[in-house]
């Protein structure tokens, strides 16, 4: 058996098995991506506002509050302008509503994230879309 024909066995298994874990895990190009994947998530709570109709004061849900911890070099605006730009892509993983509005507020160690919309039915949507982004998150860390 020649030296190539040695070499060449050994390396077929050895493709075919990258091959395979390629295959099994997308790369991230083709995967959706989160908007949260480089920063970690620590709470996710409703956000609700009060609304005034002219007579009347109600309490409303406007979407969700997530708590991301702070970093090294990382700034709310930084923060706001990266999250901005991740929702704006077309492969990110983010909620199916018209408008979704982004605040960030510094506070202590993190920042608060607040994404909110108008109406209540998109704002459980959002709600639910950041609450499975802390779930998986969580379950990453374990």
């Amino acid at each position: 058996m020649s030296i190539r024909t040695m070499a060449f066995t050994a390396l077929v298994p050895m493709l075919l098995a990258t091959a395979s874990a390629h295959a099994a895990n997308p790369s991230t190009a083709q995967r959706r991506s989160s908007v949260f994947d480089p920063y970690t998530v620590t709470a996710v709570q409703p956000y609700r506002a009060q609304i005034s109709n002219g007579f009347d004061t109600y309490t409303a849900l406007r979407g969700a509050e997530v708590f991301v911890q702070a970093r090294e070099g990382l700034t709310a605006e930084w923060l706001d302008l990266s999250l901005r730009k991740a929702l704006a892509q077309a492969n990110a993983d983010r909620p199916a509503v018209a408008k979704l509005k982004v605040d960030v507020v510094s506070a202590g160690p993190g920042f608060w994230v607040f994404l909110t919309t108008d109406d209540e039915h998109s704002a459980g949507v959002v709600l639910n879309w950041a609450r499975n982004i802390g779930a998986a998150q969580h379950a990453q860390v374990k």
